[in-house]
């Protein structure tokens, strides 16, 4: 078992104890991985988490609450928001981005 370190743009992204088998596959929490494919899905999931850091704070809430399998309504109705205006908003964020994410 070794202690693995992935680092972006010299920034420590992610270390937790796993191991390197013979065959130069890495091992992470129970799953084997290649080494590039892995590193390539955690530089996805930090341009991901740019691009929501780039949202409002109630922008990001609503994505919380839609990723949470909240309906409209229901959104509205936790922030004060009318329903047609979650809608509306939602497709706002949905271009924003998109915008942002057609760049990687």
């Amino acid at each position: 078992m070794a202690k693995i370190k992935l680092y972006k743009n010299d920034n420590l992204v992610l270390e937790h104890d796993g191991d390197i088998q013979d065959n130069n596959l890495l091992v992470f929490e129970n799953i084997v991985y290649d080494p590039e494919k892995f590193i390539c899905k955690w530089e996805l999931l930090a341009e991901l988490q740019a691009a929501l850091d780039t949202l409002t704070e109630r922008d990001r809430e609503i994505m919380y609450l839609f990723s949470n399998k909240y309906v409209d309504a229901a959104i509205g109705e936790e922030i004060g928001m009318s329903q047609r205006g979650v809608n509306k908003r939602k497709k706002a964020i949905f271009i924003k981005l998109r915008e942002i994410l057609k760049k990687i």
